[in-house]
């Protein structure tokens, strides 16, 4: 659809028009894999740039411990899907528990009762990874702080998209399905890296995915592509890249990146 909305707004062929894409998370999954595929190597579907953010697509080997858990998350979604009873609603959870922080921040926490519904806000927003049976990093978050604060974002500007559309309470299920077949190495569940010829920018926030992300596009895309490239950005949380008071900086990075990497339908299309 975008291909067939560019060429209709700017009333020139799709072939001559530069396209930049940006997926984040899910969408950096979904980017990745559309790269790998052979739809970008037609010449009304092509991605002249891709910036993916905050995704692991594969893990370095060494981290044996992560891939295997996530291995047994692969299992448990599949014996769930297929007995009719997946639904993932983590998010859903956390919509929930960012309404009475909303609207009875003071309260105790009905799930943690030392705490109130506010902090137990922000302990499940800046250590995410202690309510995940298999978190997908040591120190996985949405966004930093602790139980007393946020960092960076402001908090009732969070609570406000949190609960009017900003989240998506359910993921859909094949996608986790084939996020987490990715990460556990399961059979049958790779990305072909050697497809990927695009300039790419991997963009890792430091409380999300990090370094963990960035080392398939380095390290496997980076074999046959020449021109991989990868910011770490500082302990921002894996949902900080929108509404986090520094990400503008984040922002001028990748558009600095953009403009470095420009003018290449000469290559594709001689």
């Amino acid at each position: 659809m975008l291909h067939e909305a560019i060429p209709l707004l700017s009333d020139k062929p799709a072939e001559s028009i530069e396209v930049t894409a940006i997926g984040h998370s899910h969408g950096a999954l979904i980017l990745t894999a559309y790269e790998a595929s052979e739809y970008d190597d037609l010449s009304a579907g092509s991605v002249d740039r891709v910036v993916p953010v905050d995704i692991i697509i594969a893990y370095n080997p060494k981290n044996s411990e992560l891939i295997q858990d996530q291995a047994k998350e692969f299992n448990a979604i599949s014996e769930s899907i297929e007995s009719g009873v997946y639904t993932d609603n983590g998010m859903a959870g956390m919509m929930y528990i960012a309404y009475m922080a909303s609207t009875e921040p003071d309260a105790g926490s009905y799930f943690q009762s030392e705490l109130t519904n506010r902090q137990f806000f922000r302990l499940m927003a800046s250590q995410t990874y202690r309510f995940s049976r298999y978190p997908y990093t040591p120190d996985y978050h949405y966004w930093s702080g602790n139980a007393n604060s946020l960092d960076y974002v402001d908090e009732n500007h969070l609570l406000y998209l949190t609960l009017t559309g900003g989240t998506v309470p359910y993921t859909p299920n094949n996608l986790d399905q084939y996020m987490a077949g990715l990460m556990g190495n399961v059979e049958g569940y790779e990305i072909n890296s050697s497809r990927i010829d695009s300039p790419l920018l991997y963009v890792g926030l430091g409380g999300g995915f990090g370094d963990y992300g960035s080392w398939w596009y380095e390290n496997e895309v980076g074999k046959t592509n020449s021109r991989v490239t990868s910011i770490n950005w500082n302990d921002q949380g894996h949902g900080s890249l929108l509404i986090d008071r520094n990400s503008p900086a984040l922002w001028e990075l990748i558009d600095n990146w953009v403009k470095n990497n420009k003018n290449l339908k000469k290559e594709k299309y001689p």
